[in-house]
């Protein structure tokens, strides 16, 4: 159904000290997350609150626009 990912390919290392740190520190993960792992039930929330968000953009900017000031 949905792609297979190698973990691998999501491991994010750390870009300095600090984040260093903070991962061994804080048990902080350092993997992204796989979107087509999650439930679909997950997957439908984060797509439409992320589809929420790009809409109420759209609609802000365009207020925006034809506000006149």
């Amino acid at each position: 159904m949905g792609r297979k990912y190698d973990d691998e390919q999501y491991d994010i290392s750390p870009f300095n000290s600090v984040t260093d740190h903070a991962q061994r520190i804080q048990g902080l993960s350092n993997k992204r997350v796989n979107l087509a792992q999650l439930p679909k039930w997950l997957r439908f929330f984060w797509y439409a609150i992320a589809g929420a968000v790009f809409v109420g953009g759209i609609f802000l900017m365009i207020a925006l626009l034809f506000s006149g000031k």
